[in-house]
């Protein structure tokens, strides 16, 4: 068995070590990559897609993408935005689903995403426990 994908490795944090209290959740169940239609012929992938229980039921808690390398911009969180409305237009309940990005990137600071409301960043320090940077 070889080595762990990058978005593996973000999956099986969310699964495994994530705080379920932080996107007011009981319980963490479920975390899987997807793609997504986005209109016409177009897909969307998404690397990491959480499901939890709230309320005691089955719900979308999260969206999101490994930005391993690269900071994550205004853009990305446009994209996540999206992706999340054609989720809502579907079957899919989106209205506790947030947008998380996970990212290995100290370039520039904390990105625009850390700022939007609803949008979740995960960076190296919370993934390994280390105390986050003073900003």
């Amino acid at each position: 068995m070889g080595a762990l994908t990058r978005q593996e490795i973000c999956r099986d944090w969310a699964l495994t070590h994530a705080d379920p209290q932080k996107v007011h959740a009981s319980a963490i169940t479920r975390v899987a990559p997807a793609v997504v239609s986005i209109g016409g012929r177009e897909q969307a992938e998404i690397d990491v897609v959480v499901f939890g229980i709230v309320d005691g039921r089955s719900t979308l808690l999260s969206i999101g993408e490994c930005k391993w390398s690269e900071p994550v911009t205004h853009a990305h969180v446009e994209r996540l935005k999206r992706i999340r409305a054609r989720l809502g237009a579907s079957v899919v309940d989106v209205s506790r689903a947030g947008l998380a990005f996970y990212s290995g990137s100290t370039r520039g600071g904390r990105p625009p995403a850390s700022s939007a409301p609803g949008v979740i960043r995960v960076d190296l320090a919370e993934m390994y426990g280390s105390p986050p940077a003073q900003e």
